[in-house]
């Protein structure tokens, strides 16, 4: 299924760029590639890397609550569940999963502690990322004069973007909502069980992984420091990545406002992570282009820089991170039951180990 997707991924692209070096003229394209400043692009490459390492330190700020892990080993992590987000739809989510299972896996952490800190991590960083959404909202009104039809369109972005924090802090942290609540609901909707056998089986398992997510982050927001720390990370994370995007421009020999590159992120960010195609492969790209082109950036100009762009955060994440996925995802232990689940044989009959308090 992996595989698949990243062919997907990969017919996208290419007709992607097949399309936009038709619609602008080959001639032009290749040729404003071909003027672009290749030190400035290593420097953005370079971008590239610390964003990486950035991205991954915002989330050990969470984990070295819970468990006794090195910063690399979080960040070999960190960077196989993003490769994987990259080719399933709803980008920058679909690799949540493979983080917790490996954290289990490798370190025997249970599922409900990695999830804790993977909600936790993504709540301030859409607090963050709200905030940043707002500044550059602001300018485009006040002084860039983005038509009114694409401040519309950003405007229902970050209503988009608030509501799900608001949900996803709600959901965590409001002590009213806990796993008690969650399994009376499931007692009270009883096709669900029905329907879903695998709910009736392991409702055991549910109501323990539950109490378990409930209790570290409970454990965690107990220490205002490591939210506070990861919150500013969280900018420090974006301004990094709209910094690579503007280092492109330069190399292109564009000086665009630094505030206009942040709405095409703010725009792109939250079209990319709807559950439509793979990894938002077209929908990210389109929406940037347009956006830049609303922002009176050359259309060639504006899909050369995305297209550079979306190979260094995108294809660069993937060529990394799908090994080191199946290195550190798939051990010898793991088989495929008869339904099609993952089964740890070593696991068997065996109680999950508890992580220590540090």
């Amino acid at each position: 299924m992996r595989y698949k997707a990243l062919l997907i991924a990969l017919l996208s692209a290419a007709g992607l760029f097949l399309a936009l070096g038709i619609w602008l003229g080959p001639q032009k394209f290749f040729e404003a590639i071909s003027k672009a400043n290749l030190r400035l692009m290593v420097v953005a490459f370079v971008i590239e890397i610390i964003d990486l390492v950035v991205m991954a330190a915002r989330w050990h700020v969470f984990l070295k609550d819970i468990i006794d892990i090195d910063f690399l080993s979080t960040l070999s992590i960190n960077l196989a569940g993003a490769s994987v987000s990259n080719i399933t739809p709803s980008g920058r989510v679909g690799g949540e999963p493979l983080k917790a299972y490996i954290l289990k896996k490798r370190y025997g952490m249970r599922y409900g502690a990695g999830f804790a800190t993977i909600i936790l991590e993504r709540i301030v960083d859409m607090l963050a990322f709200t905030i940043i959404s707002i500044i550059a909202i602001l300018y485009g009104i006040f002084y860039f004069h983005l038509s009114w039809g694409v401040i519309s369109l950003l405007f229902l972005a970050l209503g988009f973007t608030g509501s799900m924090l608001v949900g996803m802090w709600y959901l965590t942290l409001e002590k009213r909502l806990r796993s008690k609540s969650i399994l009376s609901w499931l007692d009270r909707h009883q096709w669900i069980t029905s329907h879903i056998p695998y709910v009736s089986h392991y409702k055991g398992k549910i109501a323990d992984s539950l109490s378990n997510y409930y209790s570290n982050v409970a454990r965690i927001a107990g220490h205002p420091d490591t939210m506070v720390s990861g919150f500013f990370i969280s900018f420090i994370y974006w301004v990094v990545e709209i910094s690579r995007a503007y280092v492109i421009f330069l190399a292109l020999g564009v000086n665009p406002p630094f505030p206009v590159i942040a709405l095409a992120y703010i725009f792109s960010a939250i079209v990319g992570s709807l559950p439509f195609g793979v990894g938002g492969v077209g929908l990210t790209e389109g929406t940037m282009i347009f956006i830049y082109s609303a922002g009176s950036i050359n259309a060639v100009i504006a899909s050369i820089e995305t297209l550079l762009d979306r190979l260094l955060s995108y294809w660069l994440v993937i060529i990394a991170g799908l090994p080191l996925a199946g290195y550190l995802g798939i051990s010898k232990n793991v088989e495929v039951d008869e339904n099609g689940g993952l089964h740890d044989s070593a696991d068997e009959g065996l109680e999950e180990r508890e992580v220590r308090n540090n």
